[in-house]
């Protein structure tokens, strides 16, 4: 491949991309919803005109809104976590891929038929209740697409695990700011969404203290850029948002209703949600915009937000810290009306299956257009005393309780909410109590935070998470060495590592605990442990080195005679570069994320390397250091950034020759093995002689010592594209070049590239064995994947050949 991240070239001082080659055309696949129109346009209408208090009241708000948002744009604020005041942190300037858009448009494709399935682009998707909704949508087969920024106002591991949680079920979230108008127009030009689900936000009513240029930027500013952004698109899609029970304010009528005055705001928050619902109006009333608000009454469950009552409460009791209980006025008990989860969810999906179209094209209404707001609430007010009582039965443990009185913060004393609405218009029905509701977060926080395991693994006060597995989490050097113990005894030293290190080093602890017992018995291990790499020295093994690929499988592997060593541009070789135009070449490696594979016998010692490019000495070097002898070359494909060469046009700026299999054929006289439809290539425009070329078809096998390779022809992204199998006892090994990524493939807008050609070849891939482990090359999205992933929510999924044609063009 030349390149398959544009916007990484982009920045390498040797190889520029042009920008015309960054955009495909796709055909949309709109979805169409038909319902009837609710009454709440006209109710809002008739509340505009009531009184002339009301009047003033409404042009004040939206005054304070524009004079807000003007101060905001004027003052620089931009997306992102921000650290304090009305300025934050710039935008970065977005450039989009061809991966990046591959990923989007796979995301959008519906399983549903195209008269019932939308293509929804869900805001806040990493957040809690983006999580959930983005998954209730795909599961039922509806086109998602997330966008969130991963801003720092909780733990943002807990987001990143929501965001490996929702690709696993095939949803890709694009991490960027609502903010960010260049983006939000290039997910729309290739999304063609029929809905917004629009949950981005900045949220918390006590934080608003703080950092209140947070909320006008994410609150006000992002949702105007949202709605400035489906204005225009050509159609329009239906918006459902959340707005918040919070704008019922200090509203003492209960319960609270949609028609309720909502005038009273008590904190920032509240106003800057009351100021979207008036914003909201405004884009339905002049651009006929269909837009539906959700007041969403204190949601939890499994996933919730760290800053939340009941999931701090979970922490401080199992830590045995005290938590305060606030009173309201005369030492009255606070209220809320919690909500379960999975009945939001309900309301959401409901609200957007009864969102009408859109009535504007391209900036332009032709009629009016569906106003809607809902309350989404469980109608049963629970008191925070109670709350902590059913926490403490399902912890096992009691809390230390500070009751005091309740600071003027913004809180409100109680909420209720009235849903009679929401149930007349899409049947809302919720359906979870908060025993039940509870007792299912603390299931789920025991088992995401690894408590109440045989292992107690608590790092103080640290709020960053190491995670281990999918059961043991929040851990340090002690108790890892707790918990190895068979490791230590069996003469191991485990290695020292920063928090940041954590999942890998509780990895290889764990997995080299559990070698056979030969290796148990072996010479003692030593271990040393820099810069992302572990060096192993074993007397049995011998010395190996791995970088992120230290597991079980592979230590079996090497004792059943297999070398295996996946290595990095930038990080294993082209580094230490000794003069300019190395230093040129290796920054460009680094850029292009190549992985180079040394495959071999570690009885003979033999060893070939695949896709040897950019750093040929780094490559010699490193065999070298495993004591193995270089038999070899071999290409999963003819492009550059794999073999070494000449650039190109129009990739050639400086002119410079990147060091490759040229140097091998020639210097070490080392044999190439190639497809033959790929051949000529080689010889041309790397200067390879004929003479060393061992050309390939489909099926053929070439021997390392014991060690088998099998070619499998894979065309698409070359006519001579191939990947390397390697049949093992405990797991099958493919390097799948720049056939299949990561959730991706190659890319197929060169001018020898074949569309159904890869159709095909992904088709013959996705029959391997399904833990056939997956190595690419690059490093797009992680070091290796599997068969069994990528027919789950990669591009070896089903799918019909007219339907890939007209993804890709």
């Amino acid at each position: 491949m030349y390149f398959d991240s544009p916007t990484k070239i982009l920045q390498s001082p040797l190889l520029k991309m042009p920008p015309s080659t960054m955009h495909d055309n796709y055909p949309s696949t709109p979805g169409k919803v038909k319902v009837e129109r609710s009454n709440y346009f006209g109710r809002v209408a008739s509340r505009w005109h009531t009184t002339a208090s009301t009047r003033l009241l409404a042009c004040t708000a939206v005054l304070l809104t524009l004079t807000l948002f003007v101060f905001y744009r004027m003052s620089g604020t931009s997306g992102g976590a921000i650290d304090g005041g009305i300025v934050g942190r710039s935008v970065a300037a977005f450039k989009p891929t061809h991966q990046w858009e591959l990923k989007v448009r796979q995301s959008c494709l519906p399983k549903r038929s195209e008269e019932e399935a939308m293509v929804v682009l869900v805001t806040g998707a990493a957040g809690f209740v983006g999580t959930h909704v983005s998954l209730a949508l795909k599961k039922r087969g509806d086109g998602v697409v997330g966008l969130d920024n991963f801003n720092d106002y909780y733990e943002t591991s807990l987001k990143r695990a929501r965001q490996d949680l929702l690709e696993k079920h095939g949803v890709f979230v694009v991490e960027g700011d609502i903010n960010d108008e260049t983006l939000l127009k290039a997910l729309f030009e290739l999304g063609q969404f029929t809905h917004v689900m629009h949950l981005a936000a900045q949220a918390g009513v006590r934080y608003a203290m703080q950092n209140p240029g947070s909320y006008v930027h994410s609150n006000i500013a992002g949702l105007v850029n949202l709605f400035e952004i489906c204005k225009a698109a050509n159609p329009q899609p239906a918006i459902v948002w959340a707005s918040s029970s919070s704008v019922y304010g200090l509203n003492n009528k209960v319960p609270f209703s949609e028609s309720d005055r909502t005038d009273q705001p008590a904190s920032l928050y509240a106003a800057t949600k009351k100021a979207g619902e008036e914003i909201a109006h405004t884009y339905n009333h002049i651009y006929g915009l269909s837009i539906t608000g959700l007041r969403f009454f204190t949601v939890y469950g499994p996933w919730g937000r760290p800053d939340m009552a009941y999931f701090s409460f979970t922490r401080d009791i199992l830590r045995g810290k005290a938590i305060n209980i606030y009173t309201g006025n005369g030492g009255k008990d606070l209220a809320r009306d919690f909500t379960y989860i999975d009945d939001i969810v309900k309301g959401c999906v409901g609200a957007l299956d009864t969102a009408e179209k859109s009535t504007g094209s391209g900036g332009k209404k032709t009629g009016p257009a569906q106003l809607r707001v809902f309350n989404l609430g469980n109608t049963s007010p629970v008191t925070v005393p109670t709350l902590v009582d059913i926490l403490e039965k399902y912890l096992k443990q009691k809390a230390k309780r500070n009751i005091i009185k309740m600071p003027r913060n913004g809180d409100v004393p109680f909420t209720h909410a009235n849903i009679s609405y929401a149930q007349s218009q899409f049947n809302y029905h919720p359906t979870t109590n908060l025993d039940t509701g509870l007792k299912k977060f603390v299931k789920w926080y025991l088992s995401y935070y690894g408590v109440g395991t045989d292992h107690k693994l608590w790092l103080g006060d640290h709020e960053q998470i190491g995670q281990c597995n999918d059961a043991v989490r929040w851990t340090d050097f002690t108790t890892l060495t707790e918990l190895y113990k068979p490791a230590t005894e069996a003469g191991k030293r485990l290695p020292m590592y920063e928090l940041a290190d954590l999942h890998f080093s509780c990895q290889v602890a764990r997995e080299l605990a559990e070698l056979e017992p030969q290796a148990q018995s072996a010479a003692a291990w030593n271990f040393e442990w820099s810069k992302g790499h572990f060096r192993l020295d074993n007397a049995l093994l011998g010395e190996w080195r791995y970088s992120e690929e230290c597991n079980l499988t592979l230590a079996r592997e090497l004792m059943a005679g297999l070398y295996f060593r996946q290595l990095l541009a930038g990080r294993d070789f082209a580094v230490n570069a000794g003069n300019i135009i190395e230093r040129q070449i290796f920054s460009s490696a680094k850029q292009m994320q190549n992985y180079v594979y040394l495959v071999g016998d570690t009885k003979t010692r033999e060893a070939v390397v695949v896709d040897a490019a950019w750093d040929v000495k780094g490559i010699r070097r490193l065999a070298a250091a495993d004591n193995m002898r270089l038999v070899g070359a071999v290409l999963t494909h003819y492009h550059f950034d794999h073999t070494g060469g000449t650039p190109p046009p129009p990739f050639d700026q400086l002119g410079i020759k990147v060091p490759g299999i040229r140097e091998l054929a020639v210097e070490d006289k080392l044999p190439v093995h190639v497809n033959r439809n790929d051949a000529n290539t080689v010889v041309n425009s790397n200067g390879v002689p004929s003479a060393n070329l061992n050309l390939l078809d489909d099926a053929d096998v070439v021997s390392v010592g014991g060690v088998k390779l099998k070619f499998i022809h894979t065309p698409g992204h070359t006519p001579g594209s191939q990947c390397i199998y390697i049949e093992r006892p405990q797991q099958d090994i493919l390097i799948s070049g720049d056939t299949l990524f990561i959730g991706s493939c190659g890319r197929l807008d060169f001018p020898d590239c074949d569309v159904k050609a890869m159709y095909n070849s992904l088709q013959k891939l996705a029959t391997l064995p399904a833990t056939t482990k997956v190595y690419p090359g690059h490093d797009y999205g992680g070091p290796h994947t599997t068969i069994a992933q990528e027919r789950e929510q990669g591009f070896l999924k089903p799918m019909a050949e007219r339907q890939w044609l007209r993804m890709h063009g």
